[in-house]
């Protein structure tokens, strides 16, 4: 379980059925969440007088609110709450994913929730892809950081719990590309977006 689903937990991973969720959403991925509430049946409901009251006010309207902490959407469905991911994904490839297994952002946007752009991953191919930075990291790149000592620039990854260093470099850039081969190389589908635009040397 990442940090997200720990955090807007409820039920996070332990989805209800398929047929449950069909009964419940719409996918639309011009929404934020990616999903609309349908007018559910008397059947999800103490009564039919709770029922036409609860589709009057939702029926249609988008499901699902920001996790503000970790900003993933989250959902609430009969007291309990789920990680809006999941179910898209559920609703997309119409089976539920293994609650072993977490549902990565191929763009690393966790608002980007068109199926499209889910899949499933381990936890460990999901920490790759993770385009936040530690707050710890000056650089402005994962694996990257100045060494004082030396007054150069080094590079390194950490891949199935071991640090390799890839090197020292005189420049900034040479130890971003270095960095982003190693990702390549290590995380193959999994490597976060790069975005050119931090070649760029950071400020001290």
């Amino acid at each position: 379980m990442n940090d997200a689903e720990k955090y807007c937990n409820g039920n996070a991973l332990q989805l209800p059925d398929w047929d449950y969720l069909q009964e419940c959403f719409t996918l639309d991925p011009d929404v934020p969440s990616g999903l609309r509430w349908r007018n559910r049946p008397v059947s999800h409901f103490k009564n039919s007088c709770i029922c036409t009251s609860w589709n009057a006010r939702y029926s249609g309207k988008m499901a699902g609110t920001l996790c503000s902490t970790k900003g993933y959407m989250q959902i609430g469905i009969d007291g309990s709450r789920y990680l809006t991911h999941r179910v898209v994904f559920a609703l997309a490839h119409m089976k539920l994913p293994p609650a072993s297994l977490s549902i990565d952002h191929v763009d690393g946007n966790p608002l980007n929730n068109n199926p499209n752009n889910l899949r499933l991953a381990t936890n460990a191919e999901n920490y790759r892809n993770r385009t936040h930075l530690n707050k710890q990291n000056s650089s402005g790149v994962t694996g990257v950081s100045f060494d004082n000592a030396r007054k150069k620039w080094r590079a390194g990854i950490r891949f199935q719990g071991k640090w390799t260093y890839l090197g020292y470099f005189s420049t900034f850039e040479e130890a971003a590309l270095v960095r982003r081969d190693a990702e390549l190389r290590y995380y193959g589908d999994f490597a976060p977006p790069f975005d050119e635009s931090v070649l760029l040397p950071p400020a001290f």
